[in-house]
């Protein structure tokens, strides 16, 4: 039988399923929270650190005293915001990596159970090859990658939402360019998603192929070699490993295609901060001095 082939966007019925066998919204709820308090915590230690270069110089260098806050609260309060973003980040870390290994272990005893109980015409119309790439690259995936692009994901959202809040709170003024800068990266973004979703599928069907060859040379290995056919088989497999490539090739290509947008996006987004700077009030320059140092790392966070 032909492999099966998804078309289109992502479901969100695929994104419930997922969530339901990793715990349901109880444990998906508390891990955003997290998130957003990580993130929150990890933005506001650097506006301590602004606060605190923005405080006046040190009336005496010995006791390094400050006109708002003693030294020692500065220090304190960093230290004491450090150990909370190392607490939160060890229970979002760990709480994330039980939820996927929930979800993965779900769903691996649904494929195991599906496959040992299927009829034999199953195994009679699907090539063993397909059954391995099941069970090896698209495990793997749900095991170990997609844990870490789920939480990488997760944190990029709140880390972009607090650097947009802080420059539209520094300059507010930037909320006039940031409607269209927002629309053209939506526009570039889906038109990656559309190249980049389907030849990760692409990808998938012409890796069951590749498994299915190798294991049936290897099983007859001995009636290759007596009929003297190495070449051809060789051959054969090159020519499916080609076809896999194309796919990988094709998906690398779109992703610089939107790394360059991304770049240009990001240095819109610096270039409108710095412009908008004379119209900041002199008494929050260390806001800017943050924004401008924020907006920076914009680009990797888109």
């Amino acid at each position: 039988q032909q492999e099966e082939r998804a078309l289109g966007a992502v479901t969100g019925g695929v994104y419930r399923a997922y969530i339901r066998r990793g715990g349901g919204l109880g444990v998906m709820l508390p891990l955003l929270l997290l998130h957003l308090l990580t993130t929150g915590l990890t933005t506001w230690s650097s506006l301590w650190v602004g606060f605190w270069t923005a405080d006046a110089a040190p009336m005496d260098e010995e006791d390094a005293a400050y006109s708002t806050l003693p030294f020692g609260a500065y220090v304190g309060g960093y230290a004491a915001i450090g150990l909370m973003v190392a607490l939160m980040t060890f229970v979002r870390t760990v709480l994330m990596s039980l939820f996927c290994l929930r979800a993965s272990r779900a769903l691996h005893d649904q494929l195991v159970r599906r496959v040992m109980r299927a009829p034999l015409s199953f195994f009679d119309t699907t090539p063993l090859g397909r059954i391995v790439s099941r069970f090896s690259k698209d495990l793997f995936s749900i095991d170990s990658e997609l844990m870490g692009f789920a939480d990488f994901f997760l944190f990029m959202i709140a880390t972009l939402a607090f650097t947009l809040a802080i420059v539209a709170i520094a300059t507010p003024l930037f909320l006039v360019a940031a409607p269209p800068l927002l629309g053209i990266y939506v526009y570039f973004v889906q038109t990656y998603r559309k190249v980049s979703r389907e030849t990760k599928r692409l990808e998938s069907l012409a890796r069951s192929p590749v498994f299915a060859h190798y294991s049936e040379s290897l099983g007859g290995t001995a009636t290759i070699r007596a009929y003297a056919v190495e070449r051809r088989f060789t051959a054969a497999n090159m020519r499916l490993v080609d076809a896999l490539n194309e796919a990988y090739y094709i998906n690398k290509v779109a992703d610089r295609w939107l790394s360059v947008r991304l770049e240009m996006i990001g240095a819109a987004i610096i270039t409108c901060a710095a412009l908008l700077a004379p119209a900041l009030a002199p008494a929050l320059a260390s806001t800017l001095t943050l924004t401008l140092t924020l907006t920076l790392t914009l680009t990797l966070t888109l």
